[in-house]
């Protein structure tokens, strides 16, 4: 049956689904280009050349008219399109790179690759050829006839019911994004990532070794070998005795530093590098908006600014809360520098700036963030366990009843950790506040209490 399907789709592909060669050097046309902005284009262009022919001074009043609604026009479009792709930007970020592309003369290619008998490639086809057969040879060639037997195990519970409908094939189907390019099967794109690393907690080093060793037997035993040049060992704590761990025999490179899941982890539990790397990526997009749009209004820098500059420097920033000054001030100036883009506020304080665009101080969103995440957790609407990081006072005191106790830190890095950083702000919250039955009304009342703070640097 789906053979049958995929080549129906197929053959109505190529029958109705028209095809073009663009010509080489041919340069496109512009994205905010509409079907009105260039008939007014057209007819300026007729106008100049009617003027060119015979030199009369109507005919160039007649161009002069021509001209001046042609880029009217021109403006008109490039700022309609300019607040379409500002508007896509968190939901279809496609458009915006899309329009950035358009905007940059530098266009990169891949260069000449040295092929097999020292020659150099001369065509797009011959560099793809030797990409693939490089990429080929690096592959794993499965053996089929020494395939591991899987032990069978005795499972408690089994998958003996289930139910798939029509509605819940058209919601999945629904979900699908149709601005995504289509993957090998022609039809829909399909990532994969899998990522293997291990964090052990423990002072006996020979446990980790042969976790290690067990673990690259496995791979070795299924044909999934693992690259040791391209493993890391990390160790943390002031008396760690940093022991070599081997894999094959070979010892682990050891890393002052890794990034997991987006963030850079530093073996002394610092994040300034993380820090560091996050701004800088902020700032380049920055540059990006400042010089691929012309029309920076209120509406399309927000919309661009909360979708694709702020998140560098907000993503999980529970684990790397900057509290340092000059941390703190680093990331803020990436917002001054933000809102300093608006042509029409940048005569205005930073503070004056926040409240025009409703735009909370960063400092603020990071401390809500805390608030947030603290009540998820101790409301149970997280799936962890409260008690793992907070103990809640018993006695009657004033207040809310879901006061926390504050222990002895020994370290700084202990001081600064999520559990300790929010018991101060987490205390004072008014009962209103905490007894908020979901989170969405947690947000509303934490707003609607921290009101006269959220546009200040320091609170």
């Amino acid at each position: 049956m789906w053979k049958i399907f995929y080549e129906k789709y197929k053959k109505c592909v190529e029958t109705y689904i028209p095809k073009t060669n663009p010509k080489p050097g041919c340069q496109p046309k512009p994205l905010w280009l509409t079907f009105d902005c260039l008939s007014n284009i057209k007819r300026k262009q007729k106008a100049w050349s009617r003027y060119l022919a015979t030199r009369r001074a109507v005919d160039f009043d007649f161009y002069k008219v021509a001209r001046n609604r042609a880029n009217e026009n021109v403006r008109k479009a490039k700022k309609e399109y300019e607040k379409l792709v500002a508007s896509k930007a968190k939901t279809e970020p496609k458009h915006f790179w899309t329009y950035v592309k358009s905007k940059v003369k530098s266009k990169s290619a891949v260069s000449n690759l040295m092929k097999p008998n020292g020659n150099l490639t001369t065509s797009d086809k011959e560099k793809a050829t030797v990409l693939n057969d490089f990429f080929t040879s690096v592959f794993t060639a499965e053996n089929p006839n020494n395939i591991p037997n899987i032990e069978e195990r005795n499972f408690e519970s089994s998958l003996d019911h289930f139910v798939i409908n029509q509605d819940t094939v058209e919601k999945y189907l629904l979900l699908l994004n149709g601005s995504k390019s289509m993957g090998p099967d022609n039809i829909h794109p399909l990532i994969v990532k899998n990522d293997t690393k291990i964090y052990a907690p423990t002072s006996k080093s020979d446990v980790l070794q042969n976790d290690l060793d067990a673990l690259y037997d496995w791979s070795k035993l299924w044909d999934m070998k693992f690259n040791v040049n391209k493993c890391k060992q990390i160790h943390y704590g002031r008396n760690n005795p940093e022991n070599v761990y081997t894999m094959n025999n070979i010892d682990i490179i050891k890393d002052e530093q890794e990034k997991d899941l987006g963030i850079i982890f530093q073996n002394d539990l610092k994040f300034s590098q993380h820090i560091s790397s996050k701004i800088n990526k902020a700032n380049s997009i920055l540059g990006l908006i400042n010089r691929t749009f012309i029309f920076k209004d209120q509406y399309t820098f927000l919309r661009l600014y909360v979708a694709l500059v702020r998140p560098h420097v907000e993503y999980g920033n529970t684990i790397w809360y900057p509290h340092l000054k000059k941390d703190i001030n680093a990331v803020e100036k990436v917002q001054m520098r933000a809102t300093k883009l608006i042509p029409d506020i940048r005569h205005l304080s930073y503070e004056d700036r926040l409240k025009v665009l409703k735009l909370p101080s960063l400092t603020h969103r990071r401390r809500r963030g805390d608030m947030i995440q603290a009540f998820k957790i101790l409301k149970g609407f997280e799936d962890i366990s409260y008690e793992r990081f907070f103990t809640v006072i018993s006695t009657n005191t004033r207040g809310h009843n879901w006061k926390l106790a504050k222990p002895r830190c020994n370290t700084s890095f202990r001081l600064r950790h999520f559990s300790q950083r929010i018991i101060n702000d987490w205390n004072n919250l008014p009962v209103e506040v905490i007894s908020s039955k979901t989170v969405e009304a947690f947000k509303i009342s934490i707003d609607r209490h921290w009101e006269s703070v959220m546009y200040q640097l320091r609170n």
